[in-house]
């Protein structure tokens, strides 16, 4: 049983990582663990080397939409494949994944409730669907308060903390944009749109709310308020699928949207204070 997913470095992975590991353990089952690097090419060398060696299933985060090889294998039903977090665009396929549109309406909405209307979206790949539901909720919490979104304020940062500092810090550095909050696509980018913000004496939250998307463990060291994903929920959402699959060999497509929450901590404060 496989596991291939963009980036095992990511704290992200290790707790969807514990979530199959403890089934997988008490079925019987043994897990590799293979990184794509979010490289398409990558992924379908995998998915050909995973074929030959005749695993018994593949979980799979996919780096953007499936490819051709991809659509094909799912297609043919070579393979039992469950997809997390990241949905490829195939039609009826087995995804176990979280309400990112929803969320994120969910956290720019908070920002809006507190007086917030000049919001910077940090986000990660454009062509990934994740991410492309993610903006979208962003985009329907401000237009449901009637806020125009300045396309100066979404900013790219590929889902990367040194990216998002990098851009961050260029962007206080030119002093062209004004924003006070940022909403971003993940802890990780927060992080880094955090540190920008402190090196150039910017106060958090006094001078600039920031929210985020995960709760990595560490997003509580920095008192970070973000929208909590359940890492291990989905973990084991996506195993017990998978393993149903390999049992009963069933076809039918299957989805599983898990529900997150937003865990209020100290980097957001109202404008009216």
């Amino acid at each position: 049983m496989s596991n291939a997913d963009p980036d095992i470095t990511n704290q992200f992975f290790p707790m969807l990582f514990k979530g199959i590991d403890e089934i997988a353990q008490v079925r019987g089952y043994s897990l590799m663990v293979l990184q794509s690097g979010n490289n398409p090419a990558k992924e379908d060398a995998i998915l050909a080397n995973l074929l030959r060696l005749k695993v018994a299933g593949i979980l799979f985060i996919c780096a953007e939409r499936g490819s051709d090889f991809l659509h094909r294998i799912c297609q043919e039903k070579k393979l039992p494949i469950v997809f997390l977090d990241r949905n490829p665009n195939i039609p009826d396929i087995h995804l176990v994944t979280s309400d990112n549109y929803g969320e994120t309406l969910q956290a720019a909405s908070y920002l809006l409730s507190l007086g917030h209307r000049d919001i910077l979206y940090l986000g990660g790949n454009e062509n990934i669907k994740t991410e492309q539901e993610r903006y979208q909720g962003f985009l329907r919490a401000l237009k449901k308060e009637g806020v125009m979104h300045d396309p100066a304020l979404h900013v790219v940062a590929n889902y990367s903390m040194d990216d998002a500092y990098m851009a961050i810090s260029m962007i206080l550095k030119k002093r062209e944009l004004k924003f006070s909050a940022i909403c971003a696509s993940n802890d990780l980018m927060a992080f880094g749109a955090y540190k920008a913000c402190r090196e150039r004496g910017i106060r958090i939250p006094e001078d600039i709310s920031i929210i985020g998307f995960d709760d990595l463990p560490s997003a509580s060291l920095i008192g970070l308020t973000t929208i909590h994903q359940p890492f291990e929920e989905m973990g084991r959402a996506a195993i017990l699928e998978l393993l149903e699959m390999i049992r009963s060999e069933k076809d039918m497509p299957y989805e599983k949207k898990l529900q997150n929450s937003i865990v209020i901590r100290e980097s957001v404060r109202s404008t009216a204070i």
